[in-house]
């Protein structure tokens, strides 16, 4: 799955934030995840804070979980769709019941990648005292510690 690309499209729907995620080969499972948290945009940061500590980040359609946070059983259920090892993370989308693994590495990158486009967009639908300083503040500070803690090598 390292070679997953990814690619971005604006969308001026409001309820989307103008912001559309496109993976290839198509992963839904990390598609719904990603759009999931990027509507919720307040919790964006939290998250992101999730995959700094490599920890977990739920809200009421998707979740993830680094490996180092599940117990036997969960290991056991997620052999199903071919297991987890350290240094990967669970998705999984409540809603469609899709789910997926992938190295944290790439997760970050993917966060990083989708937050910093998310901040762009914003920036540019929405007129400046519109757009909440302490989300905006919350944003750039997650995603330089992002960055800080993961090789972040794609800019976008």
């Amino acid at each position: 799955m390292e070679d997953l690309k990814w690619n971005f499209e604006t969308n001026p729907n409001p309820r989307a934030y103008g912001l559309n995620i496109e993976f290839i080969p198509a992963n839904d499972a990390l598609a719904a995840f990603i759009t999931n948290v990027g509507l919720s945009e307040k919790q964006y940061p939290e998250f992101i804070e999730s995959v700094i500590y490599s920890t977990q980040f739920a809200n009421q359609y998707s979740s993830f979980m680094s490996f180092n946070l599940l117990d036997e059983q969960d290991k056991d259920q997620i052999k199903e769709i071919g297991g987890i090892k350290e240094g990967e993370v669970y998705i999984r989308d409540i809603l469609m019941d899709y789910e997926c693994v992938i190295s944290e590495k790439l997760f970050a990158q993917i966060a990083f990648d989708y937050g910093s486009k998310l901040l762009e967009v914003r920036r540019n639908y929405l007129d400046d005292h519109r757009l909440p300083y302490n989300w905006v503040s919350a944003m750039e500070e997650a995603l330089k510690r992002l960055k800080q803690k993961y090789p972040i090598s794609k800019i976008v």
